[in-house]
């Protein structure tokens, strides 16, 4: 309860946590982390039932950001930009953007993702129903 400051509920999700981003419906939360045994992962929490629902493995390291939209999740991974379908926590699509991705962002619209990277470059993919493409 921000107004307060008192915690309201606390939901244990494992190792270490690397980011955490809310999804527009407010019902899940996407959480990046560490599992000792399957490397990287990402988490779904249930907000309602306050518990972990989906445990989806992305191996190597904690992917360094989420990001959410009504359809799906983006991870920054290594080298990669990884995409799960939120409505079946699934990996839908991986594109190797040949240099470490640093940071992601969506456009207002969705249509568009900016992927950055370590060495000083800023990406855009096209969103489409079917995956991502370069934006022309």
């Amino acid at each position: 309860d921000v107004r307060s400051g008192r915690v309201l509920n606390t939901i244990a999700v494992g190792d270490s946590i690397g980011d955490i981003a809310v999804h527009p419906d407010d019902r899940r939360v996407f959480v990046t982390g560490w599992d000792a045994e399957v490397g990287g992962v990402l988490r779904v929490i249930d907000t309602g039932a306050g518990r972990v629902v989906h445990t989806i493995e992305m191996g190597g390291y904690v992917p360094a950001q989420v990001i959410v939209t009504a359809r799906s999740a983006y991870l920054a991974d290594g080298h990669e930009v990884v995409v799960v379908d939120t409505a079946t926590a699934r990996i839908v699509e991986r594109i190797d953007m040949d240099r470490p991705v640093s940071a992601l962002a969506v456009s207002r619209d969705g249509s568009c993702l900016y992927v950055g990277d370590f060495e000083g470059a800023v990406s855009a993919l096209e969103v489409q129903s079917a995956g991502l493409r370069a934006a022309s």
